[in-house]
């Protein structure tokens, strides 16, 4: 992670933060991203992103400023 932000349940994602990527999942009828991850202590979650201009909008379409993506 290389820009703090906040998720739609308001938990914040911090510089350095690091996941393995596991697949998205998108709402139409909520407007709603949902990402699935694993932390590298082998955790799987989940967290949400609503797309409408004063929630995560710009986290979503500008997520490759918010994730630097490292190839393994």
């Amino acid at each position: 992670m290389i820009v703090s932000f906040g998720d739609t349940e308001g938990d914040e994602h911090h510089i350095g933060e690091q996941w393995t990527f596991l697949g998205s999942w998108f709402s139409k009828f909520d407007d709603d991203v949902t990402l699935f991850v694993r932390t590298p202590d082998a955790k799987n979650f989940r967290f949400s992103l609503h797309w409408t201009p004063d929630t995560q909008e710009n986290v979503i379409e500008n997520i490759l400023t918010y994730l630097e993506y490292v190839r393994r």
